[in-house]
């Protein structure tokens, strides 16, 4: 009863948002699409992509297995042009000996190279001067100077509702990472803040950080850090249900539009947000017709409108599919599948294709980073003139 009554208390306090506005976005129509063929690890291709032509490839980030569970992609291009990746891995997600990984694309041979590890739980702790128990969600981000910031969250002690945000600093263009430090987000004993999803560059200069908090109440945030890695302001994007992992983008015309996993238990679909005053205020949280069984979302720009690469399935991540909007995001068609390997059922997780990043490059190039099976991070790359032509049938 007191655990209840603390646990209340908290949500009522932190829950508090005086600029949380209300406004219902419309639902869209929701189009399926058949499967298409999957590949497996043995015939994924590393052969170089032509930009005249429409092509696609895949291969896997992770080729060293140099532990048997990774999870939560994330990826960024430096300074330098050079395309690096970073995931977390060990024997389970939450184990001890979890640690985050890195690996660099090499143009030259189409492959990764560099695999690494940049952070486990004692080097984190020893840099914060805190005692950890665990690590996950890495985010990595380049900064318009050239550093490369990591994002990831650490528990000292509980599950993942008490996780605290930290940021370590490469200079090296991402294969080294120090300087560590906990970002302060909540009064309450900094606990419960979490990330998954790509940092956006605001007008005024600073870097809005997509969050999201687990105690008590599951809702999405948007968190503003100025250049020195510091928390400037925290605004809560407001929903009538259970919301977490908040991916953004910013539109040509301004505005900041936020999608969101939906933690409902039944008829679940995807959230979406917008904000026309670069974050200070949020409409309420709407479904779509976009099916979103409790799992991450990823999106992007294109010439035509948005891409959103999702899990196509009402209760289960054994589906991964790429849609398109023209709307900015109320409406949706699905034009590609990426995995399709149905579970037995609706309690069976064998097959998991989840957690995706998007990073396009200057040259025009999509890359897509998932986790695979929760045993191999996978790498698609794909090009304009592909998509283009895939997009043909739905626009």
């Amino acid at each position: 009863m007191l655990q209840r009554i603390f646990l209340t208390a908290i949500a009522v306090l932190y829950g508090l948002n005086v600029f949380d506005i209300i406004q219902v976005t419309p639902a869209s129509l929701f189009e399926q699409a058949e499967p298409s063929e999957v590949s497996e690890p043995s015939a994924l291709t590393t052969k170089p992509i032509a930009p005249s032509r429409p092509q696609i490839q895949e291969q896997f980030v992770n080729i060293d297995d140099a532990v048997p569970r990774v999870h939560a992609p994330t990826a960024t291009i430096n300074a330098e042009g050079e395309l690096h990746s970073f995931w977390y891995g060990g024997t389970r997600e939450g184990a001890r000996d979890v640690a985050i990984f890195g690996a660099r694309f090499d143009p030259t041979t189409n492959t990764w190279v560099d695999q690494r590890k940049v952070i486990d739980r004692i080097s984190s702790g020893k840099r914060t001067n805190r005692g950890v128990s665990k690590i996950g969600n890495p985010v990595a981000y380049t900064h318009r100077d050239g550093r490369v910031w990591l994002f990831y969250v650490n528990v000292s002690i509980g599950g993942w509702a008490w996780s605290t945000v930290n940021l370590a600093t490469s200079h090296d263009g991402g294969m080294t990472f120090n300087d560590d430090k906990r970002l302060v987000t909540s009064p309450f004993f900094n606990r419960s803040t979490l990330v998954k999803s790509a940092p956006v560059n605001l007008p005024d200069g600073t870097v809005g950080l997509p969050a999201y908090h687990e105690l008590a109440s599951k809702h999405g945030e948007l968190i503003k850090i100025d250049d020195n890695g510091n928390v400037i302001d925290k605004r809560r994007i407001p929903s009538t249900l259970p919301a977490l992992q908040p991916a953004l983008i910013a539109t040509a015309d301004g505005k900041l539009l936020a999608f969101l996993r939906n933690a409902a238990d039944e008829d679940r679909k995807l959230l979406r947000s917008e904000s026309v005053d670069q974050g200070v205020t949020w409409s309420q949280a709407s479904n779509t017709d976009v099916p979103n069984p409790n799992s991450a979302i990823a999106v992007e720009t294109t010439p035509t409108g948005l891409l959103l690469a999702f899990n196509n399935h009402p209760e289960n991540r054994d589906v991964l599919s790429l849609a398109h909007s023209q709307d900015d995001g109320h409406s949706w068609q699905v034009f590609h599948v990426l995995e399709y390997k149905p579970n037995l059922n609706k309690r069976d997780h064998t097959n998991e294709f989840s957690y995706p990043w998007f990073v396009k490059d200057e040259k025009g190039f999509y890359n897509l980073f998932y986790t695979w099976q929760r045993t191999h991070i996978k790498h698609v790359r794909f090009n304009e003139a592909w998509l283009a032509e895939k997009l043909q049938s739905v626009i």
